[in-house]
């Protein structure tokens, strides 16, 4: 059943399907579906909705966390929601009670699966507020709640706490083999061991690989990314590949590093796709990397250089200020030259004025013989609130 769908109109006025430039297929969906999963209109409070992370338990269940407060950043208060969504379905069950602590902020979330089964969401914990005189949040440290029962329920683990003297403040992203976990997290100058690494931005530090064999119980430091890739590094993502990694890092410029690493986190090789791409125009932000049938892709939200071909879009409308804005872009490249194959343009096409968007995560879903790719991201446009929403698209189409 499909509750909501929300089909700008502007869209009809597109070219669906797909262009080269430049060695590069370029692509915008024909078939893109849009359900609003959480709407801001219907919360008592804490309207400001997104940053959600998601974590399949089952064919018929998919876990959804994200922010509930009341701004961007910098709130009173803020508490981690959590949903069901059906995939099969597309139903949503808000069943699970939210994780909250008193008098602080639940920035950002990621979830974490150990070998035995445990269910860790690590959530970035922020001190109400702006500091006189900062544009920065002020972290107080990772927080953990933990499921042991496959997600139906959390428990207030309490702070993470400092590793070898260094205590972490922002978790992106985990992949576990066997008994062992990796964790990517990020170090920051407020709190114990860290450093500031970049000056624009005196409280961020270095992102780093954390590592347990005992299902989050001790972690010790793996490697120091910012140190190895020799760049100030802000959101990150990674996956394997053969017997070493592939990173996709946000960094503190005006750069995209795609870098393949061995088993140690060395690095390989690396590439920018800012430097060789125009429809890449800074790091993307929170980007996610994945293979999915002999593909290897980027998800993220990105920004085309000014002045530069973007896809098709309407002659008059939202768009014609000239103001290049923020899409959600999925990239194809090759793992071994790291070059860009393919870049479909999931949402925003017709260059909307979106004013926060695009935290997503993916998952994949059958239906009647065809494989659809979903996103779950957040979006705001002008003069709403921030809600949590669906993207759908027909797999074939876009990988």
């Amino acid at each position: 059943m499909r509750p909501f769908l929300l089909f700008p109109a502007a869209l009809a006025c597109l070219s669906p399907g797909a262009a080269q430039a430049g060695g590069v297929t370029h692509v915008v969906p024909s078939y893109h579906y849009e359900q609003t999963l959480v709407a801001a209109a219907e919360m008592e409070g804490g309207r400001y909705l997104a940053f959600p992370v998601t974590l399949r338990l089952s064919d018929t269940e998919l876990l959804v966390g994200y922010k509930r407060g009341f701004a961007h950043a910098f709130d009173r208060e803020a508490d981690f929601d959590l949903l069901w969504l059906n995939p099969v379905t597309e139903r949503v069950r808000r069943q699970l009670p939210a994780l909250h602590r008193d008098n602080v902020i639940l920035q950002n979330g990621e979830f974490v699966r150990f070998g035995n089964g445990d269910i860790a969401c690590y959530i970035d914990v922020q001190k109400p507020g702006r500091e006189p005189g900062s544009n920065e949040a002020t972290r107080l440290g990772l927080l953990e709640f933990r499921s042991t029962d496959g997600g139906r329920t959390f428990r207030d683990a309490g702070p993470l706490g400092p590793i070898d003297g260094v205590e972490y403040g922002y978790a992106f992203e985990a992949i576990t083999e066997g008994n062992t976990t990796w964790m990517l997290a990020m170090t920051f100058a407020n709190l114990p061991g860290g450093h500031a690494v970049v000056p624009t931005r005196p409280k961020a530090g270095a992102v780093v690989v954390l590592r347990t064999g005992d299902h989050g119980k001790t972690w010790t430091l793996a490697k120091n990314l910012t140190a190895a890739f020799e760049a100030p590094l802000n959101e990150s993502s990674f996956m394997r590949y053969r017997d070493g990694f592939i990173f996709v890092c946000r960094p503190y410029a005006d750069a995209q590093p795609v870098i393949v690493t061995d088993g140690e986190f060395n690095v390989r090789r690396r590439v920018d796709l800012v430097r060789e791409y125009d429809f890449v125009a800074k790091g993307m932000g929170r980007p996610r990397v994945f293979a999915r049938d002999g593909g290897y892709y980027i998800l993220g939200r990105n920004t085309f250089k000014p002045r530069t071909p973007a896809p098709p879009r309407p002659a008059r409308g939202a768009g014609a200020d000239g103001v290049e804005r923020m899409r959600l872009s999925l990239l194809r490249f090759n793992p071994e030259t790291l070059a860009v194959e393919q870049h479909v343009t999931l949402d925003n096409a017709e260059n909307q004025r979106v004013i926060s968007a695009y935290y997503a995560t993916p998952y994949w879903q059958s239906r009647k013989g065809r494989t659809y790719f979903n996103v779950v991201t957040y979006k705001q446009m002008s003069g709403r609130m921030p809600e949590i929403v669906r993207f759908e698209y027909e797999w074939d189409e876009v990988k």
